[in-house]
């Protein structure tokens, strides 16, 4: 049993569903586990409902108490999927986005995406980051910059104030 962090935006829990809605920072974030964490994968269903929802990877905090993750995004109205590298000031506002790899994928609300995302050490011993939609593997970034390399995973809404994501079947398994 994992506990998420609530980071930004309004959180609700009921039954194994998690259902996260954007305020006016323009996102809901949570995460979990330890900043430590690497060679796993992290597991979720969503439902986007209205805006963009994302599944968080590699999640730490800088000594300036700068968040930085990867998120793997998923947009209805673009059409499109987009693993990114997230660094936000100690305040929660976006500080830099990278977009890392993308995919057009057609994509529509109200329904259910299978979603993993496989953070491991490959090979070469570099770092690499899997994002997979039902099964096919729609983004991927390996040879990671250190700070985008290990630590927690959790999700994320996108968008403006109200619109929300719901999540549900969270797992996580070390990858080995």
């Amino acid at each position: 049993m994992s506990y998420y962090e609530v980071k930004s935006g309004l959180w609700e829990k009921s039954e194994e569903t998690y259902k996260g809605t954007v305020d006016a920072a323009l996102s809901a974030r949570c995460v979990a586990g330890s900043e430590a964490d690497a060679d796993y994968i992290f597991i979720a269903k969503l439902k986007i409902y209205s805006g963009k929802a994302a599944v968080i990877v590699n999640y730490t905090l800088s000594q300036d108490w700068e968040e930085q993750y990867l998120e793997m995004i998923l947009d209805p109205t673009q059409n499109k999927v987009t693993l990114d590298g997230v660094v936000r000031n100690a305040d929660g506002t976006e500080k830099t986005r990278t977009t890392l790899a993308s995919r057009n994928m057609s994509l529509e609300f109200e329904t259910e995406y299978h979603c993993h995302m496989i953070s491991k050490t490959l090979s070469d011993a570099s770092k690499a980051v899997y994002g997979i939609i039902n099964d096919l593997v729609a983004v991927k970034a390996e040879d990671l910059a250190a700070a985008f390399s290990l630590g927690m995973h959790g999700l994320e809404c996108l968008g403006t104030a109200d619109q929300y994501t719901e999540f549900s079947k969270l797992q996580k398994y070390k990858v080995i």
